[in-house]
């Protein structure tokens, strides 16, 4: 609503949610520059809490008054390459000036968007706002029987924990088992078998 009143306009504007429900955002706006300290001061006073701010200027006045002078000599220019394209009597005069028409013609167009955009700047400040909600935070003490649930859902938890941890181990340990056993089957035969030998010598 201040922007509209202001004769401004929105460029950009993004909003992002938080798992609190709480909104957050920023916007990029062009207001006309007398506009520039009352559009400051609304945003100001629509916050609760401000946490920074910065205001920056570019004096681009020397730049325009060199962009001007060039665009008006560039013209002066064309209009004698116009000039000299009407009294041109071969064709390869004609292709000549024609050419040089062009490049002077685009280089015309360059100054005139660099002045332009100098003037729009000048015309138009930009401001940049990053805008958050609060946070909303409530402490709702829990009831007895509250945390007895939450009680036997953490055990429930920890147990399960616990039985998984056991299954896992024995899953994992069930190979070497199985070859310690056979190990341990090799020794005792590999022992009956010497008993065997030293009772018949």
């Amino acid at each position: 609503k201040a922007v509209n009143e202001r004769h401004g306009f929105t460029v950009t504007s993004t909003t992002q949610y938080s798992n609190r429900n709480s909104k957050s955002g920023n916007m990029r706006i062009r207001i006309p520059s007398p506009e520039f300290d009352a559009m400051l001061e609304s945003i100001m006073k629509v916050s609760s809490q401000v946490f920074s701010k910065t205001i920056s200027g570019n004096d681009v006045t020397e730049e325009f008054f060199d962009v001007s002078a060039r665009l008006r000599n560039k013209q002066m220019v064309e209009s004698r390459f116009r000039e000299t394209l009407r009294l041109a009597k071969s064709v390869k005069d004609i292709l000549a000036v024609e050419e040089s028409l062009g490049n002077i013609r685009e280089e015309i167009e360059q100054l005139e968007g660099r002045r332009k955009f100098l003037v729009d700047q000048t015309a138009l400040s930009t401001i940049d706002a990053s805008l958050r909600e609060p946070s909303a935070f409530v402490d709702v003490e829990q009831s007895f029987w509250g945390k007895v649930t939450d009680g036997f859902r953490q055990g429930g938890r920890s147990l399960g924990d616990v039985v998984s941890f056991i299954v896992t181990m024995v899953i994992a340990g069930f190979p070497i088992m199985i070859i310690l056993l056979i190990l341990a089957f090799v020794a005792l035969s590999v022992v009956k078998l010497r008993r065997s030998g030293r009772r018949h010598a």
